[in-house]
Formats: C-alpha cells, structure tokens, sequence
C-alpha cells in the first residue's frame, strides 16, 4: 500500500512502510488527517515534523516497516517536498489518499 501525496505542483507517491515515522514525527496532525486542509494550515506542523526526523534520525529509522520498500530518506523527502509545496501555494487543499 502507498500514499498519494498532492498539493500544488507535487505530485508524489510513497510506500505506507514509513507512516510510523510520520506519524511519531507528527502527532498532533498526522499526513492521513491533512487531506482536505489548506497547505498554509499545515505547514508548522509538517516544518516540526521535519525538524524531529532530522534530528533523531537512528530513532526514526528503527520504525520503517518492510523490507526494502521505503526508508527514512525517502520519508523525509516527502516531508520536505511537501512543506515546499504548502509555503508555494499556502491557499490549495492538500490531497492525501492511502
């Protein structure tokens, strides 16, 4: 199973392996919860959420389910892609579907 990420010009799909990372990063809003908000009503919380990952990456690792499908880097790209994309275009909803 994967996430269909949109918002602005991304476009993104990623593996559901990574959600616990997300999701501990997160957890006052995760990803799944952000589908229909505004890019502007997410962005502090996806910016502390990268913030987390950078910071404690060997404990955030340790939570990738599966075995060779998705990975910390790759969960942290998203992130910062999406961040990107909710201070480019703060007022388009953000579409989120697993």
């Amino acid at each position: 199973m994967s996430y269909d990420i949109h918002l602005g010009e991304m476009n993104r799909n990623y593996t559901s392996n990574v959600v616990p990372l997300w999701d501990a990063a997160m957890p006052s809003l995760n990803l799944r919860d952000m589908n229909g908000m505004k890019g502007y009503q997410c962005e502090q919380q996806i910016l502390a959420g990268i913030m987390s990952l950078a910071q404690n990456r060997h404990m955030y690792e340790s939570l990738v389910r599966g075995e060779g499908w998705g990975d910390y880097a790759g969960a942290l790209s998203v992130l910062v892609e999406l961040y990107g994309n909710c201070v480019a275009f703060p007022d388009d909803e953000i579409s989120v579907h697993c």
